[in-house]
């Protein structure tokens, strides 16, 4: 989760939260850097739109995979993905959520709809991330290696790589 303390859909400009977390100053070049990134492996991103709560989104993801499995989870957690990355839209927004998840075939946007009224994986979801705070994560994506070794951050590939040689090295152990 992005951050459990922002508010429900609309949220904040996403921008302007950036620049509140970072400050202005580094913002850009944060983000000029970052679409380079995505950029060199086919993704634009696109910092315009707003940033929100994302706690219905990650329950919609524990849901699907109880009625898909993995390759239905993977579907929607992409097109959430897009949606937020490319596209640019609130994954806070129980409407944006109902449609993605409907256009996997997964679930109805009714089905979503009323899956979201309810509290179903709500507490799951929470205890997750209570347990994360606990283990030291801070931010997203947070990638942790053989159990012991986190990258925090947006990584280019490089970083894995490195660890990776490390660790079959026996440099790591």
């Amino acid at each position: 989760m992005l951050d459990a303390n922002l508010p429900p859909s609309p949220g904040y400009n996403k921008r302007a939260w950036y620049a509140s977390r970072l400050g202005a100053s580094r913002i850009k070049a944060a983000e000029e850097q970052m679409v380079a990134l995505g950029l060199s492996e086919g993704v634009t991103l696109n910092y315009d739109g707003q940033v929100s709560n994302t706690l219905d989104s990650h329950r919609l993801v524990a849901k699907v995979r109880k009625i898909g499995g993995e390759k239905a989870q993977l579907k929607v957690m992409e097109a959430f993905s897009l949606a937020y990355l490319e596209r640019a839209d609130d994954i806070g927004n129980p409407d944006v959520l109902a449609t993605e998840v409907a256009a996997t075939g997964v679930m109805t946007k009714s089905e979503v709809l009323t899956f979201l009224a309810s509290n179903e994986f709500k507490e799951d979801i929470l205890s997750s991330i209570r347990g994360s705070h606990l283990n030291g994560v801070s931010g997203v994506p947070y990638t942790l290696v053989n159990k012991k070794y986190a990258l925090t951050g947006a990584q280019p590939a490089s970083s894995f790589f490195r660890i990776f040689n490390e660790i079959a090295r026996g440099q790591r152990k």
